[in-house]
This record gives C-alpha cells, sequence and structure tokens, in this order.
C-alpha cells in the first residue's frame, strides 16, 4: 500500500482519481485484514487438533517445499516467517 502511494506522490491527481486511490487503498486494507483472520483461524484449527497438525506435518515431510508452495501452513510455531 505504502508503495503505491509513493509511486504517486507529488503528481496532480483529479478528485475522482483520489476517490478511486481512497478506495483501492481500503480495498487493501480489507483484503488484509481478511486474509489476517483466515490465518487465525487456520491455526487455531491447527492447534487445537491433533489430527489437523499431524496432517501439517506429514504432509511437510513428504512433499518437498510444501509450506512455500502454500500446500500446508505451518503452524506458528513451525513458521520461520512468524
Amino acid at each position: 500500500e505504502d508503495a503505491v502511494i509513493e509511486s504517486v506522490e507529488g503528481y496532480q491527481m483529479t478528485d475522482a482519481q483520489k476517490h478511486r486511490m481512497r478506495l483501492v487503498c481500503a480495498h487493501m486494507d480489507y483484503i488484509t485484514a481478511e486474509i489476517n483472520d483466515v490465518d487465525k483461524m487456520i491455526e487455531n484449527m491447527i492447534s487445537s487438533n491433533p489430527d489437523f497438525e499431524n496432517a501439517v506435518h506429514f504432509l511437510s515431510s513428504r512433499v518437498p517445499n510444501a509450506y512455500a508452495a502454500g500446500l500446508v501452513y505451518p503452524p506458528a510455531a513451525m513458521n520461520p516467517l512468524g
């Protein structure tokens, strides 16, 4: 989002363009919040059910780069990205 704002700094924008930019920024904020909510729900599901956690461990041990490919969602304790 900051990159979008920085890319247009110093340019004259019409009121309609400013309005659309605000809509885009608000939409990006909404999408980011939704992704964070889904991440939390998945993390809760994995941490509250040993079967899900075991499945994540199993898949990650059998499929190379499973985390990087987005095939499995690592529990927070295992996630190097936090």
